[in-house]
């Protein structure tokens, strides 16, 4: 269902894109997007929750965008491997030199992300991290919350 939705979504994209050209000049718009000349924004849009409804507010999607891509933990069906690996999280590293990573730290590093770029299996781009940092950069620093 998802890949059809997105097919469909893609066809009616270049349905718009071939209606807004102009009839009295259609090569204006191939000039400006060859020359570089236009300005296409990615822009996060209203996430259809399953039940149908859509998500109203940027916390909302957010919340719904996560659960969506992040699976719950399930310790009851954890493997030893799996066990062993989650006692090692939980023990503190003994190096003197490790340090918490800043607020500016992680900043910097997300904001020298390709614009456009998708990044990992999630295909989350770095315009939605960097607003996800911009609405909420202690939750992405904080060793509480993790």
């Amino acid at each position: 269902m998802y890949q059809a939705a997105i097919r469909k979504e893609k066809t009616n994209s270049r349905k718009q894109y071939c209606t807004s050209t102009s009839l009295i000049n259609a090569w204006n718009k191939v000039y400006k997007l060859a020359s570089g000349k236009t300005r296409n924004k990615a822009m996060l849009t209203t996430l259809q929750k399953r039940q149908g409804s859509k998500a109203t507010n940027m916390t909302e999607m957010l919340k719904f965008m996560l659960e969506q891509l992040i699976p719950e933990d399930n310790v009851q069906d954890d493997t030893d491997h799996h066990k062993n690996a989650r006692k090692l999280t939980e023990q503190p590293t003994e190096t003197t030199d490790d340090k918490e990573f800043t607020q500016d730290e992680v900043r910097q590093i997300i904001e020298s992300f390709k614009p456009r770029k998708v990044l990992g299996l999630y295909r989350i781009t770095s315009e939605i991290l960097k607003l996800v940092f911009k609405s909420i950069p202690k939750t992405l620093t904080s060793t509480t919350n993790v």
